[in-house]
């Protein structure tokens, strides 16, 4: 999925955070841009889903596993992440975000969602995955991990391949864990266990390795 222009309306946003002050300064600072925008915090969408129709943005405030909970949250409320907005990541001096759009600092914010405002945006859609376990649904903003012990697995990689959906094998690699991997967390775990940062928004990296302290390094 590539890029896409949107319309700008601030009239209501989202500010995900867990820091009261955090939300207040977040707010205080749309308001001197945007007077009239009203501010709901995320814990109320999450109780009432009917606002997501007025919303235009949801700021999220930390570092990138803020965008990570935010997501995982909505998708756990309500079963799917179909009609949650555009999520902007706002980074605070303390935290570390690869995802970066805004900044905490008060001008620079200000500068980055006049920007908003006058529609210098593009909207970037990401690959986020599904799995399913014993029935039960779960979805990855990061990574899907898979872990064997006490000893290494046999991993079997295939790919579907051709109008018929049959599964083409790849390779067989032994190993106590293999993790698939997103480009958003590609700047997390993944990169932790010698994976690779990718900017591309599709993209899917698969992990192979030792996972386990005792194990050692990585090799994928």
């Amino acid at each position: 999925m590539g890029s896409v222009q949107m319309d700008t309306c601030l009239d209501v946003v989202c500010i995900s955070t867990r820091e009261c002050f955090v939300y207040q300064k977040v707010e205080q600072l749309i308001k001197e841009v945007c007077p009239n925008t009203r501010c709901v915090h995320f814990e109320d969408l999450l109780q009432d889903l009917s606002l997501i129709e007025q919303i235009s943005f949801i700021f999220t405030v930390g570092g990138d596993g803020t965008v990570a909970w935010a997501i995982d949250s909505f998708f756990k409320k309500f079963g799917s992440v179909d009609k949650l907005k555009p999520v902007v990541p706002v980074i605070q001096a303390s935290s570390v975000g690869y995802l970066k759009q805004l900044d905490l600092d008060d001008e620079k914010f200000k500068a980055g969602l006049r920007r908003i405002v006058e529609g210098k945006f593009v909207v970037r859609h990401r690959t986020v995955l599904q799995a399913e376990v014993e029935g039960q649904r779960f979805l990855a903003v990061n990574e899907v991990f898979l872990h064997c012990e006490p000893h290494l697995g046999k991993f079997k990689v295939a790919m579907v391949d051709g109008p018929d959906g049959e599964f083409k094998p790849l390779t067989e690699v032994y190993a106590d864990g293999a993790m698939v991997v997103t480009s958003i967390g590609s700047t997390g775990w993944g990169l932790s266990h010698h994976g690779l940062i990718s900017l591309n928004e599709d993209a899917l990296e698969l992990v192979f390795g030792k996972f386990l302290p005792r194990f050692g390094v990585v090799a994928h």
